[in-house]
């Protein structure tokens, strides 16, 4: 899942270029907006809903089928507004999703991305926010449902993981208020300066290179709950033939 973000002071204008103005803007206020990109998973969603509360509204792209959700959050005396883009795995399969968010967040260099993976399958879920990490100047790496994960004797070394990307990253869970506090300051740091992201890239550019780095990261930092048959379906699904 992929979130891009871009904020303002509270008071400002909306900025040129806007490609939708958030719901329930004062008269003469400006939205920080924040894109939210996803993985067709329940994980995207809940950090949207988390994220904007009641202050969202759902529609279709202009001249397409596909939904997209759009909200604001306020924090720090700025606000944030938010859309949340449809569901991919990749950049590069050709599907209509794919091609929406990546025309999307190419209009709009100036967002934090936010790229929303699965700490219960990490594996399977960190090759697409390696490769947004690849396009992109600006990406935290949100890592949900942790309380799952814990559920399930999964354990992830944030830091670690923090560490070897290059670029920050938060481990959440929907019903964390904390959780979701962190992850609003972090997207505050990241578009104020105040945190610098160095991503380490893998050596190549293809999506399988992608998803071999993913999986060596996982490998260092995840620990506990993956039996064989997990394994084995991670192979599966990110592997040069049969997955990305």
């Amino acid at each position: 899942m992929r979130s891009a973000v871009r904020s303002s002071p509270c008071g400002g204008r909306t900025p040129r270029g806007c490609s939708w103005r958030p719901p329930h803007e004062p008269s003469g206020g400006r939205a920080p907006r924040r894109r939210a990109g996803r993985e067709p998973e329940r994980r995207q969603e809940q950090s949207f809903n988390a994220l904007t509360g009641l202050h969202q509204h759902t529609g279709n792209w202009p001249g397409k089928t596909v939904a997209v959700a759009q909200g604001e959050y306020a924090y720090a005396a700025a606000r944030y507004a938010v859309t949340d883009l449809p569901g991919a795995y990749s950049l590069t399969t050709g599907s209509e999703e794919e091609h929406i968010a990546a025309d999307y967040l190419r209009a709009h260099t100036d967002a934090c991305l936010v790229a929303v993976c699965d700490a219960t399958c990490l594996a399977r879920s960190l090759p697409f926010a390696v490769q947004l990490m690849q396009r992109w100047p600006r990406v935290i790496v949100c890592v949900n449902l942790m309380d799952e994960a814990e559920k399930q004797g999964i354990r992830i070394d944030l830091h670690a993981l923090q560490t070897l990307l290059g670029v920050p990253v938060v481990g959440t869970c929907a019903s964390d208020p904390n959780a979701v506090a962190r992850l609003r300051q972090t997207i505050r740091d990241v578009l104020d300066g105040f945190m610098t992201v160095r991503p380490h890239l893998p050596d190549g550019q293809k999506p399988a290179d992608c998803v071999r780095y993913a999986r060596q990261l996982a490998a260092q930092t995840v620990t506990g709950g993956q039996t064989r048959r997990h394994a084995r379906l991670d192979a599966v699904l990110t592997g040069k033939r049969t997955g990305l």
